[in-house]
């Protein structure tokens, strides 16, 4: 049997994991996180830590490795003499236990057609010039079939139009 070595876990990241596992407020995916970290620390291998965590292996692998790359990032910053030292310590070690970005999926319409999109929002409705649409105000479902109705994209969405806007910070009313 392969013997596991404990995870590296300082005094100060083990107190700020423990503290992390006390909060009421914490998402229990982080909270589970902290838990296989300080599983680990003890010296238990993935499969005991997913035993005694009631988790899959694979979880507890996965975050096992995640905290062999980060603990020497979260030592440097630790032994740091800057004085915020514990609050820099605190930050790296709960983004150490965030999930990683994903990627998710191709965007569905290019830069260009979001700007014309943005365009036909900062236009007024009723120009008999562009539009000419019987409202005061843009909504989302009227830019939607304004985008439609011009040829810029064949299809959208007034959520869609909608969450683009936001992301832009931008309003149609």
């Amino acid at each position: 049997m392969k013997i596991i070595k404990p995870l590296p876990v300082s005094k100060a990241q083990k107190e700020l994991l423990e503290r992390i596992i006390r909060q009421n407020n914490c998402p229990q995916s982080i909270v589970r996180r902290a838990n296989i970290i300080l599983a680990g620390a003890t010296g238990l291998n993935s499969v005991r830590t997913a035993e005694k965590l009631n988790i899959d292996r694979e979880t507890t692998s996965l975050w096992r490795s995640r905290w062999i790359e980060v603990a020497p990032k979260l030592s440097v910053i630790e032994k740091s003499k800057d004085k915020d030292a514990a609050k820099q310590l605190d930050r790296a070690l709960r983004s150490a236990l965030k999930d990683a970005p994903r990627s998710g999926g191709p965007s569905k319409f290019t830069t260009s057609q979001n700007a014309q999109i943005i365009a036909i929002a900062c236009e007024d409705p009723k120009d008999p010039k562009a539009s000419n649409r019987p409202i005061d105000f843009w909504t989302n479902r009227e830019l939607a079939d304004e985008a439609i109705k011009r040829g810029i994209v064949s299809s959208i969405s007034g959520t869609h139009v909608g969450r683009f806007l936001k992301r832009s910070q931008l309003k149609t009313t």
